[in-house]
């Protein structure tokens, strides 16, 4: 799952995803430097958004043990526990990983401050599944970006110019012909912002992220 470090979202290095071959520390903003404190989550304030799957959905505030409950940890799998850099305690991290999939959380007081489920290796018939899927369930996507490789989808609670509470990202990246690597990540507004999975964050990361995958291109196009 070496493509989030590609485009910079934090979630993936507190060990939701294998290192990279090369270096891209240089690809997230500040990352030498001391974290900037994240506002805690306010479990007081609700939402509809949450991770969709198929036993249940993962949203904020939610136990780290019920939203086991929703991505179960498979056999096989390895866990990581380590924070993103971007992030520092009080939060507390967890994320189990396979080969194809992985699933992650920023914990505050043993609960869900952001959640991100990962698949690898997919076609696009399931991206269609996965993107319909929230629309029938949220309602069409507030902000759509799309790239040469990369595409994203986000759904925001309350109204977009309110800046809501909870933030749920979806983004395709197709490193490989026919094969698409899917992110989901619901989120608290500030959390999200600091593992850098919001629009905002995007539309700074889209053409960094097509230009990189463009160079790895001639390799991965002939496996």
């Amino acid at each position: 799952m070496r493509r989030i470090l590609i485009l910079a979202y934090g979630l993936v290095l507190c060990g939701c995803a294998e290192p990279p071959a090369h270096d891209t520390t240089g690809v997230v903003p500040g990352v030498d430097s001391p974290p900037a404190a994240v506002l805690l989550p306010d479990y007081e304030k609700l939402s509809n958004l949450g991770l969709l799957s198929r036993k249940g959905t993962v949203k904020v505030g939610m136990t780290r043990e019920e939203a086991l409950d929703m991505f179960v940890e498979p056999p096989g799998s390895y866990e990581k526990s380590d924070l993103p850099p971007s992030i520092a305690a009080p939060f507390e991290a967890f994320a189990w990983q396979t080969r194809t999939e992985g699933f992650g959380m920023i914990l505050y007081q043993n609960k869900v401050g952001a959640a991100v489920h990962e698949i690898d290796k997919v076609t696009p018939d399931r991206l269609d599944e996965v993107v319909r899927a929230y629309q029938s369930q949220y309602g069409p996507a507030f902000t759509h970006l799309q790239g040469r490789h990369v595409e994203y989808w986000f759904w925001q609670s309350r109204s977009q110019a309110g800046r809501g509470d909870h933030l749920l990202m979806v983004t395709k990246v197709q490193a490989k012909p026919n094969l698409l690597n899917i992110t989901e990540a619901i989120g608290t507004v500030p959390v999200m912002e600091a593992l850098r999975m919001t629009e905002q964050s995007a539309n700074g990361d889209l053409a960094r992220a097509d230009r990189m995958l463009d160079e790895q291109r001639p390799k991965n196009g002939k496996s």
